[in-house]
């Protein structure tokens, strides 16, 4: 028990205390199991969908492997202006402050993305990248540093074999975000499957067992300091008694 007391009133106010921690400790314990249960559902539906052609595709989730069409990648990289049809572009600056110590900071930057239509020996599938939000597992493509300025980007490059894994929509052919019912995300990878996979179990993992840790200390941390304030308060209130 977090709170003991030696009167019936102290009691009483004990009582409503433990109450309260417990419903907080309660929260904590089902939010946590709900982010890891969600992580885990992702990786096994990625496992259940195959690598599938895309004129085989059906409504669904889908994942589909191929090159990006030509007349699609109407961008150009900041650094070596190669087409593209997604770039993230960061200038950052070096800078010391009063200890010595240095750091960089981000004095520009751009992002930039357009839709495109991914190619397979079957056929051709139109993938949401600019509109569904995607999240992108790409490589970095151009890096430089000049005086105390450097710059990095990363891309999807025209000639890139990109994965995608998202929700697909036969009236329009396209593949997007996927069902609010599933755990998955709409997903474009320049580093295939695997990485799509390994982000997904890390994520899963850091969330089973890392953020639980966290919440754990700091709910005993918190739970500590409620208790002392309380405890602050109560005396104070019956010293006025």
């Amino acid at each position: 028990m977090l709170f003991r007391a030696n009167t019936k009133s102290k009691k009483q106010t004990a009582f409503i205390l433990n109450a309260i921690c417990c419903v907080l400790f309660l929260c904590l314990a089902v939010g946590f199991r709900g982010c890891s249960m969600s992580g885990m559902q992702s990786v096994l539906e990625v496992q259940r969908t195959p690598l599938a052609y895309n004129a085989g595709l059906i409504d669904g989730i889908a994942m589909v492997e191929g090159k990006i069409r030509q007349e699609d990648a109407t961008l150009r990289t900041k650094i070596n202006g190669r087409a593209c049809v997604y770039f993230d572009w960061k200038k950052e600056k070096e800078v010391k402050d009063s200890e010595g110590d240095t750091s960089w900071k981000t004095v520009d930057s751009k992002t930039m993305s357009v839709d495109f239509r991914l190619v397979d020996a079957s056929g051709e599938v139109s993938v949401a990248n600019r509109g569904g939000r995607p999240e992108r597992l790409v490589k970095k493509t151009g890096s430089r540093r000049y005086g105390k300025y450097r710059e990095t980007e990363y891309a999807i490059l025209l000639g890139d074999t990109v994965t995608v894994v998202g929700g697909y929509h036969s009236d329009s052919n396209q593949i997007s975000r996927t069902a609010p019912a599933l755990a998955t995300e709409f997903t474009i990878s320049t580093r295939g499957e695997d990485a799509i996979l390994r982000t997904l179990g890390w994520s899963s993992m850091f969330w089973r067992f890392l953020i639980p840790i966290f919440g754990g200390s700091l709910f005993l941390f918190s739970s500590y300091c409620f208790r002392w304030l309380c405890a602050q308060f109560l005396r104070r209130s019956y010293r006025c008694l």
